[in-house]
């Protein structure tokens, strides 16, 4: 950090030159006092700040400086790297309490906020964006593995989001276990959606991860000693409402109990969804002996028009939707998937697909997914997980040619335009399809 003066640095320096302009950090945009004070022009006024620490202890030092440029800060993006990530190191302790992050925070020109820590506690409170109206990114992981036992503090009650501007909210890790569904009725600027529970990244040799968690003293009413559990309020899906209105949603990515929970039904009020990724895996609270269901029946027409006659609507409850905008799509986890239902699916739900992808226990034989892709007239990547080899038989009835320089299968998820304009142009003048199987790779060439 750059110093100034007498062994300040400019953060410190700039918190004393607000703290001697009449603010507090109570009331960071508030005068509090009459006394004269200096303009915001002879502050010290940043806009943008990038940060990466080794140290844990990142609270005090953002309340600092979201105090100390409240009125001007654009852009807040913080690391919190570790030097050791080993599940020894982390141990079964406890996160801090969710309410200490930003709770002092009130940043009217906040646009961009983006935290990476390690620590097992960022989690969020929806209350504390009020004062954020501009907000259009937000973005929370907490990449440390999940130790075994641990307790796990959260906000019980999560009120919805107030943010008309916000287009992009990740939430990776504990900051995606301690979200509420219900916080996300009115969006109607998102574009990118991503609630990942890290399924992938939890400690291996637990089938299961038992969470102990109890509401916090804080957090409780000394009058009503029946305060539930938290952990009951929050992942208790029956009490989640889907009832969200995203009119501009085009990447939708969930994982664990929330891909586990969404309706289906839900995406015809999300028209221009183009990138669909659902992986159901988790070892928090869902048996794996649960699978979800991929056919038709999960995408059904709901809430047919109100001028519809009641005699015929019941025939509107057959009526299937269709997402036309959809280019990529990736299903992992435990799901019951069969070479018809998939077909129907992709030629009257997602008859556009350019890239899929599945990892889904091997849920479908070799065969049967390579036959359900034939109705996709303008697929160009389908991937598979299935680790089995490709016996030489299914090679010839498929007209396979073995390839030795795939595209790996994580682009569809992670870039918008993959695999790329000019590469999409050039697959299709060829009309070859690429398939990928583990590590065997092929391409089928359109009849």
């Amino acid at each position: 950090m750059p110093y100034i003066g007498n062994e300040l640095d400019s953060f410190q320096f700039a918190v004393i030159e607000k703290n001697n302009a009449g603010f507090s950090l109570e009331h960071p945009n508030n005068v509090f006092d009459q006394r004269p004070r200096n303009n915001t022009e002879s502050r010290l006024m940043v806009k943008h700040i990038k940060i990466q620490s080794l140290s844990k202890d990142l609270d005090s030092w953002l309340d600092q400086v979201t105090y100390a440029f409240s009125e001007s800060l654009q852009t807040l993006e913080a690391t919190v790297q570790s030097l050791n990530l080993t599940r020894s190191a982390v141990g079964a302790t406890s996160p801090r309490l969710p309410g200490l992050f930003g709770k002092h925070w009130s940043l009217p020109c906040l646009q961009r906020l983006n935290i990476q820590e390690q620590s097992q506690g960022l989690l969020i409170d929806t209350r504390l964006l009020s004062n954020c109206p501009l907000l259009e990114e937000l973005s929370l992981i907490d990449i440390a593995p999940y130790p075994k036992n641990f307790e796990f503090h959260a906000i019980p009650l999560q009120e919805p989001f107030h943010l008309p501007k916000l287009k992009k909210l990740k939430l990776e890790g504990l900051s995606a276990l301690g979200f509420h569904p219900n916080t996300l009725r009115w969006l109607p600027k998102l574009e990118i959606l991503s609630l990942k529970t890290n399924f992938s990244t939890e400690p291996r040799g637990f089938s299961v991860i038992h969470i102990r968690a109890r509401t916090p003293l804080w957090m409780t009413n000394p009058d009503d000693p029946s305060t539930p559990q938290f952990l009951e309020r929050l992942r208790d899906t029956t009490t989640w409402s889907w009832d969200w209105h995203l009119p501009l949603l085009a990447t939708l990515e969930l994982y664990g109990e929330f891909a586990m929970s969404f309706p289906l039904q839900a995406l015809q009020r999300m028209p221009l969804v183009h990138t669909l990724h659902l992986h159901t895996g988790t070892h928090f609270n869902v048996s794996y002996s649960l699978r979800r269901r991929m056919n038709l029946s999960v995408f059904t027409v709901v809430d047919p028009p109100y001028h519809v006659c009641k005699d015929i609507e019941s025939s509107l409850s057959l009526q299937i939707f269709s997402l036309p905008r959809l280019r990529n799509f990736y299903v992992g986890g435990p799901w019951d998937l069969n070479c018809e239902a998939l077909k129907g699916v992709f030629s009257q739900v997602m008859p556009n697909l350019r890239c899929i992808s599945e990892a889904t226990m091997s849920s479908i034989t070799i065969p049967e997914w390579i036959q359900a892709t034939f109705v996709l007239e303008h697929l160009l990547v389908a991937h598979s997980a299935m680790m089995h080899p490709v016996i030489p038989e299914v090679v010839k009835e498929f007209n396979f040619q073995r390839e030795y320089t795939a595209r790996s299968h994580f682009r569809p998820v992670v870039q918008l335009n993959w695999p790329g304009v000019e590469e999409q142009c050039k697959m299709q003048r060829q009309k070859t399809v690429e398939y990928s199987f583990g590590t065997d790779k092929f391409i089928r060439t359109k009849v």
